[in-house]
């Protein structure tokens, strides 16, 4: 095989894994609660979550982690997805006036028939705005608690800069609790205009 035979099946590859990429990027949702643009934002996106690898989410966090971050869920697995999904919605509100970077992550193994993940997502929250610029880690810390105790939840995972993340209850308690994050991670998809984009206020995207 020459050398332009060559150039030209590798071209081919590259291009048909580009397309498998956005084909992915732009499946429709198999349920309801894979819809998670209409669930969670109220937006007909009609677009799934987008599967990532790991170190996609690693550079961001790298990006925008300088100055510490937390991570914080609404969702309880004792919980109905009804009652997940209101408050999601709320904890969604709260993160967009509150001024700080966020980013949702969905764990878990969609469309199998023995496990379809509910898509209530955790949020990675960054002590910066999206533009990168530091804000207080402690305003960051009391918001994380306070929406630790308002949600019901056991812990809030905290991570200071230069430091090992560690959990904290509502009343800001050492809890020993392991990283949970799941082997499979998706991101909400991209958005369909700078319409979308704006009402998605506060969210770090791994598009941009």
């Amino acid at each position: 095989m020459n050398k332009e035979m060559k150039f030209t099946e590798n071209k081919a590859e590259s291009q048909e894994l580009r397309k498998e990429a956005f084909r992915q990027m732009h499946r429709r949702p198999q349920n309801i609660n894979e819809d998670v643009m209409k669930r969670f934002w109220n937006i007909d996106s009609q677009c799934a979550p987008v599967l990532v690898e790991h170190v996609a989410i690693e550079r961001l966090v790298k990006k925008y982690g300088d100055n510490g971050f937390v991570m914080i869920s609404a969702g309880r697995s004792d919980e109905s997805d009804e009652r997940n999904t209101q408050s999601t919605r709320e904890l969604i509100n709260y993160l967009k006036g509150s001024g700080f970077a966020y980013l949702p992550l969905y764990g878990g193994n969609p469309g199998t028939d023995n496990d379809v993940d509910s898509f209530v997502p955790k949020f990675i929250v960054f002590n910066c705005d999206v533009k990168g610029n530091p804000m207080i880690f402690r305003d960051l810390y009391r918001f994380a608690l306070d929406m630790c105790g308002k949600y019901s939840q056991d812990s809030v995972c905290i991570c200071t800069s230069g430091e090992s993340s560690e959990y904290r209850n509502a009343q800001g308690e050492k809890v020993n609790k392991k990283n949970d994050l799941p082997h499979e991670l998706y991101v909400n998809p991209m958005p369909s205009s700078h319409t979308v984009r704006m009402r998605r206020k506060g969210e770090v995207m791994i598009w941009e």
